[in-house]
């Protein structure tokens, strides 16, 4: 027992000795200690940050930590400190800097599109998104963004690029022609080479007894086209601008209201796009009088009747 006691005190006494004589050689050698120390943090720098890192994510981990955490962070005084702190302009530079790299990470770019896929399956959401999308003024908005040029092609552009892809490609070029054997659309009966050739000339539903092979007038000329675009200044029937429609890569023609060839007076034309056109080519009488009527009311033009220019020349509505 007694000898127990003596190592004791010789290790208390010990220590009591280490301690004087350290507190002496700090204050001797405070400056270089200090160095010494800055030199040994500035080197092993990145070895103590991650160690610091895993120490702090598993002391984290523990459940007693967790519940310390979660009850300080509920105190209104935390949240008050937090909420000032992060309304601070270098905080929230800091933040959108941060989050804008973060976002940009693969990892993190598949775990959003799962979670989106995931969310938008949940019945609750696509019961919100149906009553949403059924609101008048929420119609009306998404009616005004699906007009414009931009997003046309934009969404044209977006269609032939989603086309292309071969799981696509496959899905709708599943049938094969039984004359050629090429693969053709699916809602299709023959391949477009095939149906032209037997829905030709006399065969074709829209055969008017060959009138587009007609010439035009002599002066129905560049001059006269470039004017009547001047005069409108947008398709008349869908009413897109000549610039929107450079945009959205429509060609741009000028239509005989009457169908008539050499009838080339600035009353019987009009400008129209590629689609409009297009679409009067069915059902000619109906056209001519709705194109007649709409430039009577824009340029005070006069028809008769039975579809007729009236031409009075004590007005200026010929184009100069």
């Amino acid at each position: 027992m007694t000898n127990k006691i003596n190592q004791n005190n010789k290790k208390e006494r010990q220590k009591e000795y280490m301690d004087e004589y350290n507190k002496e050689y700090y204050q001797n050698n405070k400056d270089k200690i200090k160095t010494r120390a800055k030199e040994w943090y500035q080197n092993n720098k990145d070895k103590i940050k991650v160690k610091k890192k895993e120490y702090m994510k598993k002391y984290y981990q523990k459940p007693d930590v967790k519940i310390r955490v979660n009850k300080h962070n509920q105190k209104p005084e935390v949240k008050a400190r937090r909420k000032e702190y992060s309304q601070q302009p270098k905080v929230k530079a800091k933040k959108k800097e941060y989050m804008g790299e973060y976002s940009q990470r693969p990892e993190v770019k598949t775990k959003q599109k799962e979670y989106k896929i995931e969310y938008t399956q949940r019945p609750e959401v696509k019961e919100r998104r149906r009553k949403y999308t059924q609101r008048p003024e929420v119609k009306a908005k998404a009616k005004e963004y699906t007009q414009r040029p931009d997003i046309k092609l934009r969404r044209k552009e977006h269609g032939k690029q989603h086309n292309q892809k071969p799981e696509i490609r496959a899905k709708i070029f599943n049938k094969f022609c039984p004359d050629c054997g090429k693969r053709m659309h699916n809602t299709a009966t023959k391949c477009q080479a095939c149906y032209l050739r037997e829905v030709v000339g006399e065969n074709h539903p829209m055969w008017k007894g060959g009138l587009s092979f007609e010439p035009y007038g002599l002066d129905f000329n560049k001059k006269l086209k470039q004017k009547v675009k001047e005069r409108d200044g947008r398709c008349m029937l869908c009413n897109v601008n000549l610039e929107d429609l450079k945009l959205l890569k429509r060609r741009v023609h000028i239509h005989h209201i009457d169908y008539c060839k050499t009838n080339n007076f600035p009353q019987n034309l009009v400008t129209l796009c590629i689609n409009c056109h297009m679409v009067t080519n069915n059902n000619r009488n109906h056209w001519t009088t709705f194109l007649q009527s709409l430039l009577s009311e824009q340029y005070d033009y006069q028809y008769s009747q039975d579809q007729k220019i009236i031409l009075d020349f004590t007005k200026e509505n010929l184009i100069s």
